[in-house]
């Protein structure tokens, strides 16, 4: 079950920052972004590709991809979007873990054809951290909304939310993506989920 929830929160991470990256406002009056997104797994059932399309005057356009690479301690994120039919990478980030606990993350940007260290975050102790999640599942398990906040002086706002609808199986056939407005959650994009193997 943690490898489920730990493989679920890596792709919500993964699309999240390419949804976030991409994304230079929040429009409240506009309609949220109608897309799918294919989902290939590994033997394992382990998420190693997640390729995003947006619906623009009625056709499937590839927005953007996201690749995962595992190793024993740590898990390879690499995120892409679509420039002119060509894939152009986006971010990278390195998760390692200690008996499936999330311990350290390393962001990356590229520069000059190579990835340059933006951010790396220590989860030992997370007695300072200014950030926190918002975490819900329903009665079997399954992870239907994870939001995450950030408190600046007292002042609480939303970074990321997401919410998952499931058909009865063990992955979410749905996503549906939402912004902070500066006061509340505004939807802007829904997803379908399909999974290939």
């Amino acid at each position: 079950m943690k490898n489920i929830v730990i493989t679920l929160s890596l792709a919500v991470a993964i699309i999240t920052a390419a949804i976030v990256l991409d994304r230079k406002s929040v429009d409240s009056t506009s309609e949220p972004t109608i897309a799918k997104t294919l989902i290939k797994c590994d033997d394992m059932g382990r998420v190693v590709e997640e390729t995003t399309f947006n619906l623009q005057a009625n056709a499937w356009i590839e927005t953007s991809r996201s690749t995962k690479e595992y190793s024993e301690e740590s898990v390879t994120l690499v995120n892409y979007k679509s420039v002119n039919g060509d894939w152009v990478r986006v971010s990278k980030s390195v998760c390692t873990y200690d008996d499936e606990n999330l311990i350290s993350e390393s962001t990356y940007q590229p520069k000059d054809g190579e990835w340059l260290l933006t951010s790396s975050v220590s989860y030992a102790d997370l007695s300072n951290d200014e950030t926190f999640e918002d975490i819900l599942f329903d009665k079997d398990g399954n992870l239907i909304m994870s939001a995450q906040y950030q408190d600046n002086n007292g002042i609480i706002s939303g970074l990321t939310k997401e919410e998952y609808v499931y058909d009865g199986g063990l992955n979410p056939c749905k996503k549906i993506g939402y912004a902070w407005s500066g006061s509340e959650w505004q939807k802007t994009e829904e997803q379908s989920l399909q999974y290939i193997r």
